[in-house]
């Protein structure tokens, strides 16, 4: 019969052990709590949750609609035509001096060459600067339209509507020509033609998405 400690050795109950603790298993400091099973973060912590929802793809850039580049190519054709009326006007400043001393005949008034030179001089610079600022417009709403820009429709809207009213009240002038006519009937058809496309539904939803705020 033994009169050994009823305890064992790696009782915590032994006398010896007198913090009550299981000693660490065999192969670790003691004091220092056994590595974490493989996969298992050390120390028992969680980690953090990754918040930021993974890699998110950027938002589908909206693409014009078939009626927005229709409506871009009319406003280039509108450019095109006033450059046109440019080069027409400037070659025919004969039919231009006529019609100015036909106007002064008709007004009973002395028909001088140095004052006829001088409004056909102004009547030419007044020609092309309009004509110049009308093509800056037209190629200007072109992009800006084709880029989305809600103001633009906006913008555009407002000249085409002068345009077709300036050039209502200059077909009821009985000095336009049979060629002027034409081109200021068919200016009011190409504003009117541009209103209605950018005023469309799918022109709504692209104007709509492109000023869509981005995060």
């Amino acid at each position: 019969m033994s009169n050994g400690s009823p305890h064992g050795p790696d009782d915590p109950e032994r006398p010896d052990n007198p913090y009550g603790q299981a000693p660490p298993p065999e192969g670790t400091p003691y004091g220092q709590a056994p590595p974490p099973p493989p996969g298992e973060p050390y120390g028992g912590y969680q980690s953090m949750p990754d918040v930021s929802g993974g890699p998110t793809e950027p938002a589908p850039t909206a693409t014009p609609p078939s009626s927005i580049t229709t409506a871009v190519k009319l406003m280039y054709v509108g450019a095109l035509i006033s450059l046109i009326g440019l080069i027409t006007s400037l070659l025919s400043t004969g039919d231009m001096r006529a019609a100015v001393e036909d106007s002064l005949r008709k007004q009973g008034k002395k028909v001088d060459p140095s004052v006829v030179d001088s409004l056909v001089t102004g009547g030419i610079i007044i020609g092309v600067v309009t004509a110049l600022i009308g093509i800056g417009l037209w190629i200007w709403m072109a992009r800006k339209n084709q880029a989305g820009r809600s103001w633009a429709r906006i913008v555009a809207t407002v000249l085409g509507g002068l345009n077709v009213l300036l050039t209502l009240v200059s077909l009821t002038r009985s000095t336009s020509t049979g060629v002027g006519t034409v081109v200021n009937i068919t200016m009011v058809l190409l504003a009117l033609a541009i209103l209605f496309l950018l005023w469309r539904r799918e022109s709504s939803d692209y104007y709509a998405a492109r000023s869509a705020p981005r995060y």
